[in-house]
């Protein structure tokens, strides 16, 4: 069969995954925005003149302003691995875990997140696994490890 199947209505199926997504989110207690997944990015520095291919400005005269972009929440999937419990003579052997699975589209949003918050807790990125897909639909995972336990 050359191509996608014809017929997959891709805008339904993940329609359908963001739902089960919200489903199996924590409820909102107290505070609403911490029972969700906030993913946060490196800030940047802006300079008021040009600059060069590595972002250094022409004129060091210039002024420059540090930019935090806004945490970004998109529905998705977590899996918590808690195993900082196994400790060996060298401390806490893996520390714990976040799996946050992703539709494409949601991903593209959140991709460069240097960590995320969930529950009042930080962590950190750790790496991102390989695409998987289903027809016209990509799915992604990223891990993330805590970082009180680093």
């Amino acid at each position: 069969m050359a191509g996608r199947m014809t017929g997959f209505d891709a805008d339904a199926f993940r329609d359908g995954i963001r739902l089960a997504f919200d489903m199996g989110a924590a409820p909102e207690l107290d505070q609403p925005d911490q029972s969700q997944v906030a993913f946060h990015f490196a800030s940047q520095l802006v300079y008021t003149g040009p600059t060069d291919g590595d972002g250094v400005p022409f004129d060091p005269n210039s002024s420059v302003t540090r930019v935090v972009p806004n945490a970004v929440q998109v529905p998705c999937g977590l899996e918590y691995s808690n195993v900082a419990d196994e400790r060996t003579a060298f401390g806490t052997v893996l520390p714990s875990r976040v799996k946050v699975t992703l539709l494409d589209e949601d991903y593209a949003k959140v991709k460069d997140a240097t960590y995320i918050v969930v529950g009042g807790e930080k962590y950190v990125y750790h790496h991102s696994e390989m695409p998987r897909g289903l027809f016209d639909v990509g799915l992604y995972s990223i891990t993330f490890v805590s970082e009180s336990d680093l």
